[in-house]
């Protein structure tokens, strides 16, 4: 495993933590603390970063046990930000008409409001996916392809 024999800084990110199940994140308590995997030392060059969604965000997450937070040094909130959101958009091939709709109206690049209902909040994800569609539609158009 190359975490086990890295030389260099290398982060090990944890995805979608919350949404494992309790004894998942147990086991990533000897991981975290013990810097351990089956009895092997992980260098003190690699670090660990979590992320996950919060309950509220009815994304699945049923919590994070409570010896497996205090093993990060930090827990933070991350909000989006449209400068941020500017500055990657632009690293894409996605036509910029969201972004001039979004200067006008910036609130809804994160209007999160979750519901069991089957639609989507805006948020930076669904503008990709608005970006992905008008680059399509932008490929069909330069081909001369019609939609059926």
């Amino acid at each position: 495993m190359r975490a086990l024999k890295t030389t260099k800084k290398l982060v090990w990110f944890l995805d979608d933590l919350g949404q494992a199940s309790p004894a998942v994140q147990a086991a990533c308590m000897q991981l975290l603390l013990a810097r351990q995997i089956d009895g092997h030392k992980i260098p003190d060059k690699v670090t660990f970063v979590a992320a996950t969604n919060r309950r509220t965000d009815r994304a699945g997450v049923s919590g994070i046990l409570e010896p497996v937070k205090s093993r990060f040094g930090i827990i933070g909130n991350l909000e989006p930000d449209l400068n941020d959101f500017k500055q990657w958009w632009y690293k894409t091939d996605y036509p910029v008409e969201p972004l001039g709709y979004l200067n006008f109206q910036e609130g809804d690049l994160h209007n999160w409001e979750p519901t069991a209902d089957i639609v989507n909040q805006p948020c930076p994800r669904t503008w990709e996916n608005v970006g992905k569609i008008l680059k399509m539609k932008q490929v069909v158009s330069v081909l001369g392809l019609t939609q059926r």
